[in-house]
């Protein structure tokens, strides 16, 4: 549980805010406005750059920060050291998200927001995180994994199934009838299309799951 948070955040950090979502915008906006003393909202990430002064605490959303660290790495690198940056996230965005996890400070759920943005940021600000419950287990990130099923192909899901049994491209191939090229290109998106890092990855998790991956498209079973 976070206590509530009056007199967690220091009343003098600069805030920046730099969130699309209506509603997460929202919920942060609201729960800092009674203890911060400067809360400044931006657009884009070039109008953040263009600021006076850069911010004790950057709040700022997936696509923003992608804009951030792809474009302005240096800035990035600037911002990180004056302050902290939080980013702000659903839980459905946590695997594509990935890649960006390590370069945040700590990350805020818009699932978990509700009335405790306070101490959510306050918890970020000690570079600490209040993570989700799926996150905290390996079942928990199959099951979000495998609410991503559908996005696959047939024969993308075949891959899947196969990799799972141990075959390598050039045995999918015979299995399914395919050229290994093809067979080597299937698993590149299947991978890219679940967010794996690897094909080690999806294949320990179809292993795992070999069961729920084939409940969910019957008659892709490699036999």
């Amino acid at each position: 549980m976070l206590s509530p948070c009056p007199g967690m955040l220091n009343m003098t950090s600069r805030v920046a805010i730099l969130v699309s979502s209506g509603s997460a915008h929202s919920a942060l906006k609201e729960g800092l406005q009674d203890c911060m003393a400067e809360v400044a909202h931006y657009p884009t990430v070039g109008a953040l750059l263009q600021a006076g002064s850069l911010p004790d605490i950057l709040l700022i959303d997936l696509p923003h920060f992608s804009i951030l660290r792809g474009r302005e790495p240096v800035a990035c690198l600037r911002l990180s050291r004056r302050g902290r940056i939080l980013l702000v996230l659903s839980l459905s965005d946590t695997l594509a998200a990935a890649p960006l996890l390590p370069f945040a400070d700590a990350w805020i759920f818009t699932d978990a927001i509700g009335g405790r943005a306070q101490p959510l940021i306050a918890l970020g600000r000690e570079a600490h995180t209040a993570l989700p419950a799926q996150l905290l287990s390996q079942a928990g990130i199959d099951q979000m994994r495998l609410t991503l099923l559908d996005r696959l192909s047939p024969a993308e899901h075949r891959c899947l199934l196969a990799l799972g049994q141990g075959l390598n491209n050039k045995d999918i191939g015979k299995a399914l009838g395919l050229p290994e090229t093809t067979v080597k290109s299937l698993v590149r998106s299947m991978l890219s299309r679940l967010n794996f890092r690897n094909r080690t990855e999806a294949g320990v998790f179809s292993a795992r799951n070999q069961d729920a991956i084939n409940s969910t498209s019957p008659g892709n079973i490699l036999h």
